[in-house]
């Protein structure tokens, strides 16, 4: 089984599952995802992420291109609920968690606003990277399936999962109560 499949097979199954899954509209599927479908979808940042790029050592700038894109650290909160503050408390463990990208990952992450298709992002991966179609499609992915498992970005499809983003609780509630759905999150 390619990665591929792996990778698109794990996005329909768990998409949906996340509360930011469901937050875009998108329903856990357990059905196989051909290779077009997942080519097709359009990564977002998850919203309670932030960035910011990374800080050059003055003793490194001779040595960085000027081309080169920046590297960016993202930070992530941890979850507030009392089992986690608790033991947050015990542990003395950090409110947020850094994560620094690469040139590669910067790239890909600050075109993952909802706009663009994997199938894009492998395109500008093989163009600017000298990397074959398949290559390309297959990094992209990987680094598509890492982000998600750590509930970085969603997926949106074509049409759908973008229709409940930016509508209020109250209206998200009442389009929940005429399709008779229950609050998940």
């Amino acid at each position: 089984m390619s990665l591929l499949s792996t990778a698109g097979s794990w996005i329909r199954q768990v998409g949906g599952a996340t509360p930011f899954g469901r937050m875009l509209g998108l329903k856990a599927d357990h059905g196989p995802v051909t290779r077009d479908e997942a080519l097709n979808l359009r990564p977002m940042r998850n919203p309670v992420v932030t960035w910011e790029a990374k800080q050059v050592d003055e003793d490194t700038v001779d040595d960085v291109d000027v081309d080169t894109p920046s590297l960016l650290i993202l930070t992530v909160p941890r979850k507030e609920d009392k089992v986690t503050n608790f033991l947050a408390r015990m542990l003395q463990a950090p409110s947020e968690k850094k994560i620094e990208l690469d040139e590669f990952g910067s790239s890909i992450w600050e075109k993952c606003d909802g706009t663009r298709t994997v199938e894009e992002l492998a395109r500008f991966t093989s163009t600017t990277y000298k990397l074959n179609r398949r290559q390309a499609e297959v990094s992209v992915m990987a680094f598509m399936k890492m982000l998600s498992q750590r509930r970085l970005i969603g997926f949106m499809k074509d049409g759908k999962g973008s229709s409940d983003v930016g509508k209020s609780t109250g209206q998200r509630a009442a389009k929940r109560r005429r399709s008779g759905g229950k609050r998940r999150f």
